[in-house]
């Protein structure tokens, strides 16, 4: 007798469920009016990924997918095959949005207004293979996708400022091709505003997600830690350092993929004794020392887009 073997491939899985809400989602006009969705473009070249623009944000985002594996089920544990992706999130910020531009480091600003970048403010397909990989990043979503029932996991984190420092300072060349100190040792070269950023593009993937698949949130926490800022020698090796005036902070959603619209119990917030803030099981919010409690990072409109009635067009890749 053939016995079947279940191939489960991690990076379909995880790519796919951001996909298959895409195609829902682009094609229709009332759906990008409502996020306020410019554009997507899926990356063809390098790490697997999109690119998204909106109208209310100026810059571009991109998420790539720079891990997948997979969780085989375990008799003595579960039964439940899970698919991990870890995904990168980058900011490429406007040269005529100053505020928000000269809080990138040196470099960044440097190959920002270069040949690397092309119209649409996102690195130059032809320039991907020579592109550093690390640059303009501000946070990181991981996925974890389960079956039976299917489950999705976002986990995005980030600093609330990613700051880095050059440890023996900063030397470039002047317009006289000589070299000159830009900046000092132990000078601040980028100050980004990580986690607003990474939030907002999360907040959006959220409303895609809960849109098309026409859900609700089962469970949403967000907790946050002392944070620390990076110091970057000669070579190019950044080393951590605990920073007090730095916090860093993870948002974790849970959903279901089923396509069942679950029942809405509100989000009445409550304050225990444990410094907790729960929202009908939907909010949990642990405090760092002297922080004010605050549950400005969850959106109630997660819990109501789910519902929202668009009118029905034809399906298309993004």
């Amino acid at each position: 007798m053939t016995k079947l073997v279940y191939h489960h491939d991690p990076v379909s899985t995880v790519m796919g469920v951001f996909d298959t809400a895409l195609r829902t989602i682009v094609p229709n006009e009332a759906a990008r009016q409502l996020l306020q969705l410019k554009g997507v473009s899926e990356k063809i070249v390098g790490l697997p990924g999109w690119y998204f623009w909106f109208s209310d944000f100026p810059g571009a985002f991109q998420l790539e997918l720079i891990g997948a594996e997979t969780r085989s089920p375990s008799s003595s544990v579960s039964s439940v095959i899970r698919a991990e992706g870890s995904f990168r999130i980058k900011f490429y910020p406007l040269p005529t949005d100053a505020t928000l531009f000269n809080t990138f480091s040196a470099h960044e600003k440097l190959i920002r207004e270069t040949e690397f970048f092309d119209s649409t403010g996102t690195p130059a397909i032809s320039m991907i293979d020579d592109f550093p990989e690390t640059l303009f990043s501000v946070g990181n979503l991981n996925q974890t996708v389960s079956e039976n029932p299917r489950q999705l996991t976002l986990t995005m984190e980030a600093p609330d400022r990613w700051v880095t420092h050059v440890t023996q300072g900063l030397t470039v060349l002047g317009s006289d091709g000589q070299p000159f100190m830009f900046l000092g040792p132990g000078a601040q070269d980028r100050n980004v505003p990580a986690w607003t950023l990474s939030w907002y593009l999360t907040d959006r993937l959220l409303k895609i997600l809960l849109l098309s698949y026409r859900t609700r949130p089962t469970s949403v926490s967000v907790r946050e830690q002392a944070g620390s800022s990076f110091w970057i020698d000669e070579g190019g090796t950044a080393s951590a350092r605990p920073d007090e005036r730095l916090v860093h902070r993870s948002l974790t959603t849970s959903i279901s993929l089923g396509h069942d619209l679950v029942p809405d119990t509100g989000c009445n917030s409550t304050r225990d004794t444990d410094n907790r803030c729960d929202c009908q099981g939907h909010l949990e919010h642990n405090k760092v020392p002297g922080d004010k409690l605050s549950t400005r990072w969850i959106s109630e409109d997660w819990w109501q887009i789910g519902g929202v009635e668009l009118p029905q067009q034809g399906q298309a890749p993004c």
